[in-house]
């Protein structure tokens, strides 16, 4: 997982950029906000973009180098802007729960995430095309 502040992925090379993020083994990126062609390419990498509040910059979120975070995203239940439960484990015990929200606004995205994003579903549909042929 990795957490970002606002407009992640502004400036970025674009798709490399969700590329490289994916190749460290990143499923999921917290964020404030995002850059809107830097979304759509977590998603097209089967990273799944959950968006959390402002409120969040300043207090509950701030993050010690001992707490972990934890968060559970069922692909059944997901959905365009879901709400996902974010838990994050303190050095001290103390456990913390903030609300994030999934970046994802369409079916055809979430379709895409529970395939593992772009390539998965081009070969499966190169794979179905292939039978049927």
């Amino acid at each position: 997982m990795l957490v970002a502040g606002e407009r992640y992925g502004m400036g970025s090379s674009r798709d490399w950029a969700a590329k490289v993020v994916r190749l460290l083994g990143v499923r999921a990126v917290l964020a404030l906000s995002f850059e809107r062609i830097h979304r759509s390419n977590l998603i097209g990498m089967g990273i799944v973009p959950l968006r959390l509040s402002h409120s969040l910059s300043s207090g509950p979120m701030r993050l010690g180098a001992s707490d972990r975070i934890e968060l559970w995203i069922d692909p059944a239940e997901l959905s365009p802007r879901c709400p996902i439960e974010v838990r994050i484990h303190r050095g001290d015990g103390k456990v913390d729960t903030v609300a994030a929200v999934a970046a994802v606004e369409t079916q055809l995205e979430v379709h895409f995430l529970k395939m593992g994003g772009d390539m998965p579903v081009i070969l499966q549909r190169a794979m179905c095309a292939s039978d049927s042929a």
